[in-house]
């Protein structure tokens, strides 16, 4: 199950969420894993009857218990070449990147990488032998 509570400062979210995790989490004997964006979750990890149920990953930089994670990294359920371009649409459209010249020359960059990665096994420079002349050109 995946939870999300929204709505504005003061209004309780952090203590019924808090609440939440933790009857659930005793009751099933589940795994909770909390993407948090302050520090109010921590004392969950101490909760009695928890160990060893709960993990809390922090989404700012620098955090003691960071989320890792690279977008960059091509998935196992899903082809290079769809997960490069997604990658790129997405990025270009957080990044507000310019569609005809700066999200061109994201996706050529992400190209050359992936080629010389070999990831982009399916690509035509690839099939078509071309990759010593250099995957950029």
């Amino acid at each position: 199950m995946h939870t999300i509570a929204a709505g504005d400062t003061g209004f309780g979210k952090s203590v019924a969420m808090i609440r939440m995790a933790y009857e659930t989490t005793l009751r099933w004997k589940t795994r909770t894993v909390v993407l948090d964006f302050g520090a109010g979750w921590r004392s969950l990890l101490n909760a009695p009857g928890l160990e060893g149920h709960v993990e809390i990953l922090q989404l700012w930089p620098d955090a003691v218990r960071p989320l890792r994670w690279n977008p960059m990294q091509i998935g196992r359920n899903i082809s290079p070449e769809t997960q490069w371009r997604a990658f790129a649409d997405v990025f270009g459209g957080i990044a507000q990147l310019g569609v005809k010249r700066q999200k061109q020359e994201l996706l050529e960059a992400m190209r050359t990488l992936y080629l010389n990665a070999g990831v982009l096994v399916d690509d035509p420079k690839v099939r078509g032998g071309a990759m010593g002349k250099g995957a950029g050109g």
